[in-house]
């Protein structure tokens, strides 16, 4: 394309993370916690939270009352790995209200139907209140970013599926350069950098914004 073939449009979904810095947030739930998104691509979630789980509960540094809230992509591309979450399964991760409420309703829900439309205001507040967010390459790092979120973008091939890197997500090369986000490219140092996440200190606004400019134009 010419140059002069080329404009910018844009989209109001992102607006609403810069607002919800501006005000207090309003977390969903009463315990600290870690928030894991998923992504509509293939991916092996469930290992990679079982990983997450042991190491909370082994680790002499993070509080007993964290915890990990689950928040699947509702419309999961179908994956080659078990999809299924089950609390019992798990000591110290929860199901993301909103997907819990919306499968109770409606149980065909379970098979990631585009009929479920999830309510987006909803989206800020489990952000901001999260202490880190972790997933697979998926937009929701980025708007975790822009809500001032220490982010992990999970690098790392799951073993099962052979479009899980940064190799195939191109877009995301360079996010390393915000302040607070960094890429797991081991399974192993999962729960490392999650802790490290946890523990840091709060991510400044201004030079978020300077970094996440290249990514995304606020103007």
């Amino acid at each position: 394309f010419a140059p002069s073939q080329i404009y910018e449009i844009g989209t109001p979904r992102f607006e609403q993370y810069v607002a919800a810095r501006a005000r207090p947030a309003k977390p969903p739930y009463r315990f600290p916690y870690v928030l894991f998104v998923g992504s509509a691509m293939p991916f092996d979630e469930i290992s990679a939270l079982h990983l997450i789980d042991k190491f909370l509960v082994d680790s002499p540094l993070l509080p007993p009352e964290l915890h990990v809230v689950y928040r699947p992509h509702p419309w999961q591309q179908k994956r080659q790995s078990s999809s299924v979450f089950s609390i019992a399964d798990f000591r110290r991760v929860v199901l993301d209200k909103q997907i819990q409420d919306a499968q109770q309703k409606d149980r065909s829900l379970l098979e990631n139907t585009t009929r479920f439309q999830p309510d987006l205001s909803y989206y800020p507040n489990l952000l901001m209140g999260s202490s880190c967010v972790v997933g697979p390459l998926t937009t929701m790092l980025l708007e975790a970013a822009l809500c001032l979120r220490p982010v992990i973008g999970i690098n790392y091939s799951d073993g099962v599926h052979s479009n899980t890197s940064r190799q195939y997500f191109t877009h995301f090369d360079d996010a390393d350069n915000i302040p607070g986000f960094s890429f797991c490219d081991k399974a192993d140092d999962l729960g490392r950098l999650i802790e490290r996440s946890v523990l840091s200190e709060p991510i400044q606004a201004e030079e978020s914004a300077a970094a996440i400019g290249y990514f995304l134009n606020q103007s």
